[in-house]
Formats: C-alpha cells, structure tokens, sequence
C-alpha cells in the first residue's frame, strides 16, 4: 500500500525542479518530494501521432470511483481538498471544507483512450514527462472535483492543477497573511554622503512577525518569517549585505566612540548626478509545518524592494 498524503519539498518562489531530466523515474519513496504540473499538455499518444491534451473535465454522476481514503489504494494517492476551501486559521486542526483524494491512473488505459476510472488499476511510479490520467474526488460522497479526470503531462511543481490543492498551496496562502512590509530605510547623514567617510545604513520598518496559518478540509500549514538579509545596491558604486546591525542607526546623542555598526558604506567618490537611487532590498526565510509533517522546513525565500535617493558629494579645501 502506498499512500502519499502530499510532497513536502521547498521551492524557490515558483515553479523550480528538483533536477530531475526527462528520463527520470519517481519511486513512490520519492514521491513525497514532488507534485504535480500544468494541465493543458502536448504529448505523443501511443500510436505516435502528435495530439494535444487537454484538460478534459467529467460531471460528478458520470465519473464516480469506489476510493474511501487513500489506504483503499494500491498506487499513489494524494489526501488533499478544493480550493475554495483555504481559509485563514487562527489555530489549525479543525476541519475547513471537504477531503479530497487524487488518484493517478495509468493513459492511455488498457482500452487506449479516455474511460471513466472504474476498473482501472492506479500507477505505483511516476515518469517524469509521461501522461498520467488524475482523477480527484470528494471523500465522502466520492463524486469527482470539478474538472477531474483530468489527462497531466507529469512533471515536478509545487501545486496540483484545477480545483484541488494540497499542503504547498496551503502554506503559500500562509505565506500572504504575513503581510510582510516593504523596508523603509534610513541613512545617516541624511541628505548628502561625503566621499571618505562612512555613510550609516539601515532600514527601520519591522522585521519580526507572528506566525500564520490556514487549512483546507483536513490538510492545514503553519508559516514563520525569520529576518536574513539587508541587501543595498548601489549600482556602480557597488553594494552590501547586511545581516547583523541591518537596523542599527546612528544616534546624535552618543559620540563617535561610543557606537559601533558593521552596516556601513564609505564612498570613494561622488555621484555623477544630482541623486540617484539605491535598491534596498529586505529578504526573509519562510519556514513551514503542516499537517503532513511535523517539525519546520524552509519552503522559500521571500523579498521586498524600495529605492532611495542617495546624494554623493566631495569636500574640497580651498587654498588662498
């Protein structure tokens, strides 16, 4: 018996791979570590005439399979739910929407075309680059999710196509009630960077948040933010990353001696015009946990951007 509840990889944001070339073979061990692809598909159907494939979508009362839970499968079996179910949670764990169970059949079938999955026996390893048959249906009522069966050209991605959604997407919805903030910086002095002399760099909008979490029907995920980098781009001027005294700013107050920060930039020489804009950019670590695995992963980083103008003037003596 093989049952996958969902693949628990991390991607970059959008639509990464796991190095996988086209000949690959998925083992239902590694399962665990892939999804699915896009629906709309052109392939090579088995009498090798070039068709496209088309997501193809059935009514509930012609495309019924006796699935109860994924332990009734012998193959690769997805516990999901539907879309329209992902919904904010304060704490997870309480069911949002209905369970879905997505099945993967082997196409063409033994009849060579479309049929309805009755009968069919489910695949027990995914080829990377073939057409499998996916059929996704309601756990209780075993009536089929819109658009399902559906024909899919397998490749590794993060989110299962159509109406049904998984723990990736799940968290990725997480990830936007964060609500991170664009960085607001703050450079000293102010107005205008002297050559030689250091130019105090830091951003003062908030770093640190609370974590979030949303479910759907049974499958739900917890994400956290956790501060990495300042990133400052000076185009031509070349650029810096902080990562320790990111927010130290410098304070009026105290003298030279007695404040310190390693986030800072000493100029060479002066800008060529007036002003000109630096990119400050704030990166984050996403982390998540969820209802298929426990413990935290890193699922993506996730960066903001604003410019600044930055003014670069030289000092000269005047000699009488």
């Amino acid at each position: 018996m093989y049952h996958y509840a969902l693949p628990l990889f991390v991607v970059s944001i959008i639509g990464s791979s796991l190095g996988l070339s086209n000949n690959s073979t998925i083992t239902n061990s590694s399962l665990r570590d892939i999804v699915l692809a896009a629906a709309n598909i052109t392939t090579r159907t088995s009498d090798s005439t070039t068709a496209t494939i088309e997501n193809k979508q059935a009514s509930a009362d012609q495309k019924n399979v006796d699935v109860s839970t994924c332990a009734d499968v012998d193959g690769i079996c997805l516990t999901v739910s539907e879309r329209r179910s992902i919904q904010p949670v304060k704490k997870p764990g309480t069911r949002t929407g209905p369970v879905v169970l997505c099945v993967w059949y082997p196409y063409p079938t033994d009849k060579g075309g479309w049929e309805d999955p009755n009968g069919l026996i489910p695949v027990k390893v995914l080829d990377v680059g073939r057409v499998y048959m996916l059929h996704c249906q309601y756990q209780d009522s075993r009536t089929s999710l819109r658009g399902y069966p559906a024909l899919i050209k397998y490749q590794p991605a993060e989110a299962i196509p159509g109406d049904a959604v998984n723990g990736w997407e799940v968290a990725a919805y997480a990830t936007n009630l964060l609500r991170l903030e664009r960085p607001q910086p703050a450079v000293s002095p102010p107005t205008e960077q002297l050559v030689g002399t250091e130019t105090w760099l830091a951003v003062i909008s908030q770093l640190d948040y609370p974590r979030k979490s949303a479910q759907a029907g049974d499958t739900w995920a917890t994400v956290k933010a956790v501060f990495s980098h300042v990133t400052w781009d000076f185009g031509s001027y070349g650029g810096l990353n902080c990562t320790k005294d990111a927010t130290t700013q410098w304070d009026q107050t105290l003298k030279e001696d007695e404040q310190v920060s390693s986030c800072v930039k000493v100029f060479t020489r002066a800008s060529e015009a007036v002003t000109f804009n630096a990119i400050v950019t704030v990166t984050w670590d996403i982390y998540w946990t969820s209802s298929e695995h426990k413990g935290w992963r890193y699922f993506q980083p996730y960066s903001l951007s604003t410019a600044t103008p930055l003014n670069i003037i030289e000092l000269q003596s005047v000699i009488r």
